[in-house]
C-alpha cells in the first residue's frame, strides 16, 4: 500500500501544482522506471558514465565562436545515451544534480585548460 502511495504522489508531482492521483498500473511503472532511473543515475555519477559535450555559441556578425555550453549527456551501459530530459528533473527532486553540476564544471575547467594550452590567445573583440 506504500508503494502504491509512493507511486501516486510521484505522478501527482508530475502533474503540477494541483495535480492528484490514484493508484494504477500506469502510474506503478511509471514509478518503477522512475526509481530505477534514480538507482542507475547514482551508479552513473560512481561509475563515471556522464559525459559532457559543447556546443560552440556563435557571433552572427562574424561567424566567429565566442563560448561554448557544456551540455551533461549520460551513457547508460544498457540503454544508450539516455536525454537529458529523462535523467536531469529526476536527478533534481532526489538532489543528485548537485553531484552532476559538480562533475560538469570540473571536467569543463579540464577542457577549458587543454583548449587554452592548444590554442593562441586572441583578445581581439
Amino acid at each position: 500500500m506504500l508503494r502504491e502511495a509512493d507511486t501516486a504522489l510521484y505522478a501527482a508531482k508530475d502533474r503540477g501544482v494541483d495535480g492528484w492521483s490514484r493508484s494504477a498500473t500506469n502510474c506503478t511503472k511509471r514509478a518503477e522506471k522512475r526509481m530505477q532511473i534514480e538507482s542507475d543515475l547514482r551508479a552513473a555519477l560512481r561509475e563515471q558514465q556522464l559525459f559532457v559535450e559543447y556546443q560552440p555559441q556563435v557571433r552572427l556578425r562574424d561567424g566567429r565562436v565566442v563560448g561554448v555550453e557544456a551540455l551533461v549527456r549520460w551513457k547508460h551501459p544498457r540503454f544508450g545515451i539516455i536525454p537529458p530530459s529523462d535523467f536531469i528533473p529526476i536527478a533534481e527532486d532526489c538532489g543528485l544534480i548537485i553531484g552532476i553540476g559538480r562533475l560538469v564544471l570540473q571536467k569543463s575547467c579540464r577542457q577549458l585548460a587543454d583548449w587554452t594550452r592548444l590554442t593562441p590567445a586572441d583578445h581581439s573583440p
